[in-house]
């Protein structure tokens, strides 16, 4: 019923350059040596699965990631473009902003000043409770693995409460680790050459 409710809606309807490409760039990713009722999945994206290499320094590839990364060009290119923006404008203030973060120098003379109420907490925890009570105090809700695929957090975990996987009609807590570059603790501890590089790079 949807199916055919969704053919009678775009009868007639003419296909735009930007939905023709679309459609064909997806197609790029079907494997057609498989067919559709064996296995769906394999079907509709081996081709892109075999095609695909996970960049370097990251721990997974999607079109999710390709979407941020190209975000993150594009508003690279409008701080670039601050830059020649009037002083005490919207744009020049950014720009100002921008510099500013960037100032290696003047982060190197304050030194760790800044986190020192930060560290004078970690150095107070004594026991296992208050461990716990500082691990809450920090945490916040800034993850969402199941909609819009962010999984990290800039704390030590991350919370997001969700509806679960198996149809729950409970809403579920997830906690993420965050803060660490690696994806899982065997990246760390792996003595395999691959994950050493991986490590390294991270450090570098």
């Amino acid at each position: 019923m949807l199916l055919l409710g969704v053919a009678v809606s775009t009868a007639g309807a003419s296909a735009s350059p930007t939905s023709l490409a679309a459609t064909a760039e997806a197609e790029t990713g079907v494997d057609t040596a498989l067919r559709p009722g064996d296995d769906f999945f394999a079907f509709a994206n081996g081709a892109w699965l075999a095609a695909t290499e996970i960049p370097p320094g990251k721990d997974r590839a999607s079109a999710r990631t390709e979407i941020a990364d190209r975000t993150s060009r594009q508003i690279a290119d409008l701080f670039d473009d601050a830059n020649s923006a009037p002083a005490g404008s919207i744009a020049g203030q950014v720009a100002d902003f921008r510099t500013a973060c960037l100032n290696e120098t003047a982060m190197e003379r304050r030194g760790l000043s800044a986190l020192a109420p930060r560290l004078a907490q970690i150095a107070a925890v004594e026991d296992r409770a208050a461990l716990v009570r500082l691990l809450g105090a920090w945490l916040r809700a800034d993850v969402d693995p199941l909609n819009w695929g962010i999984y990290d957090s800039s704390h030590l975990l991350g919370l997001s409460v969700e509806m679960g996987n198996h149809g729950e009609p409970e809403y579920a807590a997830f906690l993420l680790q965050g803060g660490l570059g690696l994806p899982d603790r065997e990246s760390y501890l792996s003595s395999e050459a691959a994950a050493q590089n991986r490590k390294r790079r991270g450090q570098d």
